[in-house]
């Protein structure tokens, strides 16, 4: 019976491990990401929230629909309540639209635009 056992935990960890090694490259780096204004509609929503700042203790109401990706979020947990992420926020949008060809959702032209809007200076 314990052969039986050690058996089939070895069946799980090898098959894990085909699972995990199977997965491609973007697979995994896309894992933790669950929303992107990838639309015009989304862009346009974020400028709007862009156009003033954005604290901390807000963020994660106010983006998680928009921009809902674990780094982020990891980072915007690192500062004080009171800090404003606008410059978290740019960051992963230039991150983001420098990687556009990895991306597994598709973006509307108008909404890369309204994007790379954000990052000029104002």
């Amino acid at each position: 019976m314990a052969q039986l056992y050690t058996l089939k935990i070895d069946l799980i960890n090898v098959s894990i491990e085909a699972l995990m090694s199977s997965q491609t490259q973007n697979e995994t780096e896309i894992m933790g990401t669950w929303s992107q204004p990838n639309t015009a509609e989304k862009s346009l929503q974020l400028t709007a929230l862009m156009s003033e700042p954005i604290l901390k203790h807000q963020a994660c109401e106010k983006l998680y629909h928009l921009v809902g990706d674990d780094d982020l979020f990891d980072f915007i947990e690192e500062l004080e309540a009171s800090d404003d992420v606008r410059y978290l926020v740019q960051s992963h949008i230039k991150t983001t639209l420098d990687n556009l060809d990895r991306s597994l959702l598709k973006w509307e032209k108008e909404a890369i635009e309204t994007c790379r809007s954000l990052l000029r200076p104002t």
